[in-house]
């Protein structure tokens, strides 16, 4: 039972629970989602609802809880915690805990591929015009270029809209960290400055699986590495064999200690 919000394109901390719970579903274990808030949303993932439990099926549930889920009352015996930004953040349930990141901490990773290929496909030469994303960072209006496109949770609002703007625009803004949104652009060779990022992300950035080819933090640097935002693309498809190796692993770990 993982518990997240409702499907939305534009979260990839709520994709990744969406994404696990169907990668868990293909091989064959019983996964469902809990809708923690929002409206139930249709997703590309085998990811079914679940939306009144009793305790009865909580206590026979191995619950993966992320921990943007800061406040639960629920009393789940058989809990995981899944680290997906923030390592260590308090939750009030005591299990395992695994993190998206080996950066994060000594605990098994947990990675699933939230970042569909197919879609974020490399443009051919540069773009034209930028685009910025605030997200969970710092907006400074200094850093905006005149006639810059605004990605928000709200727009674009499908996901091919957002492929097609990556693929156009020179180059992404993104004030937000520690974001999908600056993967999914490297995907598409469209090379991203990262404004206002706390020193504690930037490091966290320097131990990226992916590397940090794709990412920097002043216009001359972004230029320095225009020609090398390849080869995160390159990294990330090395690296897949990697998440179904995670998956796994986490499949047999929860499978020997609850079964």
């Amino acid at each position: 039972m993982i518990y997240a919000p409702a499907y939305h394109h534009m979260s990839a901390g709520v994709r990744a629970c969406h994404k696990l719970c169907d990668e868990l579903r293909g091989r064959g274990i019983d996964a469902a989602m809990r809708v923690t808030h929002g409206t139930w949303q249709p997703s590309p993932y085998n990811a079914p609802p679940v939306q009144v439990l009793t305790q009865k099926q909580i206590n026979e549930s191995v619950c993966v809880f992320p921990e943007y889920i800061t406040e639960t009352n629920v009393q789940a015996p058989r809990a995981v915690k899944w680290w997906l930004q923030k390592p260590e953040q308090k939750l009030n349930v005591r299990g395992p805990t695994y993190v998206w990141r080996k950066a994060m901490g000594k605990h098994p990773r947990l990675m699933v591929d939230v970042i569909d290929l197919k879609l974020f496909t490399p443009k051919t030469g540069r773009g034209n015009g930028v685009a910025y994303y605030v997200g969970k960072g710092v907006k400074d209006e200094k850093m905006i270029p005149d006639g810059a496109l605004e990605i928000t949770r709200a727009f674009p609002t499908e996901r091919q809209q957002l492929a097609d703007i990556l693929r156009s625009i020179d180059y992404l803004i993104s004030f937000d960290g520690y974001s999908a949104l600056t993967l999914e652009a490297a995907m598409c060779h469209t090379p991203v400055l990262l404004a206002n990022v706390p020193k504690e992300i930037r490091k966290l950035n320097d131990e990226h699986e992916f590397g940090d080819d794709f990412l920097s933090y002043s216009l001359p640097e972004l230029e320095s590495r225009r020609d090398k935002v390849q080869l995160t693309r390159e990294r990330y498809e090395a690296l897949l064999p990697e998440f179904q190796d995670d998956i796994d692993y986490f499949a047999a770990a929860i499978e020997d200690k609850w079964s």
